[in-house]
C-alpha cells in the first residue's frame, strides 16, 4: 500500500490563496482539466509560484491537485514547471506576472531562475511599429549574411 502524501495546513493554506487569487484577480480557474490554450500556461505559472517562491514539492502539489478531483501527477507538475520558460517566451507577460507574484514583502524580490537573454531584455518594452522595424532589419540582416556566404569570387589570370 503507498503512503499517503500529507499536505501541511500551511502549504495547504498557500495553494488555496493562490488559487483563489487566479480566479479573482487574474480570472483564471487553474483547477480546469484542459490541455489546452490558456490554462496550461497559467496552471504552469501557479505550479512554478508554488514550488519556486514557497518550496512546495511535487507530490505535495498533486495531492493537493487529487483533493480537489483532479489527476496531475508529480511528473507532470515538474513537466510543466520545467516548460515555464518556453510559456515565457511565447507570453512575456506571464513573466511580469509570475514577478509581481513572487515578491517578498520588506526584502525586495526572491531570486528569479527564469531570466531573460540580453537580446530579449532589448526588445522586451517595445511598440508594435518598433516591432515591426525591427523585424525587418532582423530580416534584411539575415538576407545580407546569406548573400556574403554565398558570394564567391573566382578569378582567371589571362596574358593580354
Amino acid at each position: 500500500m503507498k503512503n499517503k502524501i500529507r499536505i501541511s495546513e500551511r502549504n495547504e493554506k498557500i495553494m488555496n490563496d493562490l488559487c483563489k487569487h487566479f480566479e479573482n484577480v487574474l480570472d483564471i480557474k487553474v483547477l480546469t482539466k484542459s490541455r489546452y490554450g490558456i490554462y496550461t500556461t497559467y496552471r504552469s505559472l501557479f505550479n512554478t509560484i508554488l514550488h519556486k517562491r514557497h518550496q512546495i514539492k511535487y507530490p505535495e502539489i498533486s495531492e493537493f491537485y487529487k483533493t480537489k478531483n483532479l489527476k496531475f501527477d508529480r511528473g507532470t507538475i515538474r513537466n510543466s514547471v520545467c516548460k515555464f520558460s518556453v510559456y515565457c517566451n511565447d507570453f512575456p507577460e506571464l513573466y511580469e506576472i509570475f514577478k509581481d507574484l513572487t515578491k517578498v514583502k520588506g526584502s525586495g524580490e526572491i531570486e528569479n531562475k527564469i531570466k531573460l537573454t540580453p537580446l530579449q531584455e532589448l526588445v522586451s518594452n517595445l511598440t508594435t511599429e518598433q516591432e515591426q522595424d525591427l523585424k525587418e532589419l532582423i530580416t534584411l540582416r539575415k538576407k545580407s549574411w546569406e548573400w556574403k556566404s554565398n558570394d564567391k569570387i573566382t578569378i582567371y589570370e589571362g596574358s593580354y
